[in-house]
């Protein structure tokens, strides 16, 4: 993958002002770009599951969080340590009550079906996170 760099060789080599710190349960990885965390998000995946963990290398918050399974995400963002944030509110429509996804331990856990988005609504939401730092317009939301 062009463009992507272990974390350890971006803090000692360079500058990485404005790149995107991407935490899996496997490894870390900066992102530079738009495309580079999208391509990560997009790759970086175990039996079809990924778990993702988005912050900015400059500070702590805000922080999105993006679990996918083969074409469905759920999202939490928190905006501060001390606050619970927020939970995608999704419109799945399935039968299930709850759907399995990765956690950041690399398990599988399950998430209430209410929360979950199609995964293209969360790539677009990831892409807004890495250009706005913000909470995703694109996703409803949940306070909790």
């Amino acid at each position: 993958m062009r463009g992507l760099r272990p974390i350890r060789a971006t803090r000692r080599n360079q500058s990485a002002h404005g790149d995107m710190i991407v935490t899996t349960p496997f490894e870390e990885i900066s992102a530079a770009s738009s495309a580079d965390l999208l391509e990560i998000v997009q790759t970086k995946r175990r039996n079809g599951y990924g778990a993702f963990w988005l912050s900015s290398e400059e500070n702590e918050f805000p922080v999105l969080f993006v679990g996918i399974k083969k074409g469905l995400a759920w999202l939490n963002y928190l905006d501060q340590s001390d606050l619970p944030g927020y939970l995608s509110n999704g419109s799945y429509g399935g039968e299930q009550d709850d759907i399995e996804f990765m956690d950041m331990d690399g398990n599988v856990d399950l998430r209430p079906a209410t929360c979950v988005v199609s995964e293209d609504a969360a790539l677009e939401a990831v892409a807004q996170f890495f250009k706005e730092r913000d909470r995703p317009t694109n996703i409803q939301w949940l306070e909790l």
